[in-house]
């Protein structure tokens, strides 16, 4: 489902809900400008460490987020 562009208003509830933390919505933007990518835990955890604002990020949060984005339907069950 995309995010950006014009069908970006076709989010359900909980989709809407899902991505409303910084953290799950970057996870997103990384997932969608290349879909291809790891989304493990521990790839996403130091993809997001090397991004400005969330070099701070522990796995546990991102297992957490990762979660919440997979339950929504947003990130593909790997």
């Amino acid at each position: 489902m995309p995010l950006f562009g014009p069908n970006r208003d076709r989010l359900d509830l909980d989709q809407a809900q899902a991505l409303n933390h910084q953290i799950r919505l970057r996870i997103v933007e990384m997932h969608e400008c290349n879909p291809g990518r790891l989304l493990s835990v521990k790839s996403l955890t130091a993809d997001l460490r090397s991004t400005p604002g969330y070099e701070h990020v522990q796995a546990r949060d991102v297992n957490y987020h990762r979660a919440r984005l997979i339950d929504a339907d947003l990130l593909p069950v790997e």
